[in-house]
């Protein structure tokens, strides 16, 4: 029980994060700002990080809300957006790397 209410957190943070701005990392990244694909989005997230342990969950969280972070808070901050996307996709991909480096 606490596995599936664990998912749907995340799965609830992962949506509000990919709704919540239109040029957010979806955007940057060349796709269209659509509900199906914000929703294929975090669910693909969510998918990817919830069995992880919670560090590796917040770090994920923390790099996906400054990669979506809107234009003015970011540059206000000193924080590069591209940079954020780019850390968050190499931190989504690395455990499956090292898996399959071991196996």
């Amino acid at each position: 029980m606490m596995e599936y209410l664990r998912f749907v957190l995340l799965l609830g943070v992962a949506l509000i994060l990919f709704m919540s701005n239109s040029d957010g990392m979806l955007a940057r990244l060349g796709f269209e700002q659509s509900v199906l694909l914000s929703v294929f989005a975090a669910l693909l997230l969510t998918s990817l990080i919830y069995e992880y342990r919670l560090v590796f969950v917040i770090a994920t969280l923390l790099l996906a809300v400054g990669a979506n972070l809107p234009a003015e808070p970011a540059l206000g901050l000193g924080f590069e957006r591209d940079y954020a996307i780019a850390a968050l996709l190499a931190a989504l991909i690395s455990p499956w790397v090292v898996r399959m480096l071991d196996s």
